[in-house]
């Protein structure tokens, strides 16, 4: 069954089965053409416009403006990859500097003995490139945009900017869908691991399968949650994590998740399984759900960030509201970079807004909020 969503005027939309709709801006367009400062998060508009909802929703950059400095943050997303001729994702990948192949990346050499080859800039987990290089879906490079890109497109008099949320973050992509968008659980598993023994802190898991036999899966995002301690191999020798946050979309089905939809079904005390709502706040049409498999609800219809080809356009799927989170998981984890994974989980579900639409749909009831959320964390009052 495919949902056909509406872009806003001027939009140009295009169906993809797996991610949603996409919807580019044109550089022609009466809103790319309105001149204003960057905005954080949002191209089209300043916060308070139709076009940027989930920032002034979500609180999100308010919370960007409290946390100091993300520097040591470092996020992955285990996915598509990313696309490399994008300035602001290249230059914020986390280069394993062990991994030196005499000046190349591609010798063909595990050159620090961590077990990857050529995994200089990420990893390839299905070995089809020496560098994650992000597939026509873009699933990588669109959420990976929302942390770290930037862009600024100027035209006549006016300008289109994006920021992400999260810029002066690492950023470590990893490589599990194949162009067609499939993926298996071991290379799910395997992408997991590499970006946990990497340091990463927030995994966005974007990939996801119905299985009899993912226990596995669970397994390995359970182990990847575990404090750990570099082993002194590698560029990231000596790296020390609490453990390893992992927030994955419910999927865009628009049906209650069951135990044979991974990794919505694990049982893991570091796994964050998200909902899309709508501008109104509803559980949007497309999004699933689950009263007891799904922990949280954030905006994920017409979501700002960028294309592999630089462009800025919106999304519309779950993938979009995971990312979001995701975001705001980062931001709570440079605020308070010592705390466990479980309790990055527990204030994202205790800081969303209540919401009736959202009884029964997921466990916190109602949509994230970022400031609440931080505040529980440092024990403040919200207004």
């Amino acid at each position: 069954m495919k949902t056909i969503f509406c872009c806003p005027n001027s939009f140009r939309a295009t169906l993809l089965s797996t991610v949603g709709t996409v919807c580019l801006l044109p550089l022609t367009s009466a809103r790319a053409t309105a001149q204003f400062e960057p905005d954080v998060g949002c191209p089209v508009a300043k916060p308070g416009a139709p076009g940027c909802y989930y920032v002034d929703s979500t609180r999100v950059a308010e919370l960007a403006a409290r946390v100091r400095s993300v520097s040591k943050l470092r996020m992955a997303t285990v996915s598509t990859g990313i696309h490399f001729r994008l300035p602001s994702l290249a230059s914020a990948v986390v280069r394993n500097r062990g991994e030196t192949g005499l000046g190349r990346e591609e010798d063909g050499i595990d050159n620090d003995a961590n077990g990857y080859v050529d995994d200089a800039f990420g990893f390839d987990v299905l070995g089809d490139f020496s560098s994650p290089w992000d597939s026509r879906l873009a699933l990588g490079t669109f959420s990976s945009s929302l942390w770290v890109g930037e862009t600024r497109f100027e035209r006549g008099r006016g300008a289109v900017s994006f920021r992400g949320f999260l810029r002066g973050a690492g950023l470590i992509p990893v490589r599990v869908m194949s162009e067609s968008g499939l993926t298996t659980l071991e290379a799910m598993r395997a992408g997991l691991r590499y970006a946990a023994s990497r340091g990463a802190r927030v995994i966005h898991l974007e990939a996801a399968l119905q299985s009899s036999a993912g226990d596995s899966l669970c397994e390995t995002i359970r182990e990847v949650g575990k404090p750990w301690r570099g082993e002194g191999r590698g560029g990231d020798a000596g790296l020390t994590s609490p453990g390893a946050l992992v927030v994955a979309p419910v999927g865009n089905m628009g049906r209650e998740v069951g135990p044979r939809d991974f990794p919505a079904a694990c049982d893991a005390e570091n796994l964050v399984i998200v909902a899309a709502t709508e501008a109104s706040g509803e559980l949007a049409r497309f999004s699933s759900y689950g009263a007891a498999r799904v922990h949280v609800a954030a905006p994920g219809v017409n979501i700002s960030g960028l294309e592999a080809s630089g462009q800025t356009a919106v999304r519309t799927s779950t993938n979009s509201a995971s990312a979001l989170v995701s975001a705001i998981a980062g931001l709570l984890i440079a605020a308070r970079p010592e705390e466990a994974p479980a309790l990055t989980k527990r204030r994202l579900v205790l800081g969303a807004d209540d919401n009736p639409a959202l009884y029964g749909k997921v466990v916190a009831k109602g949509q994230l909020n970022a400031m609440k959320a931080f505040s529980i964390a440092l024990d403040e009052s919200v207004d």
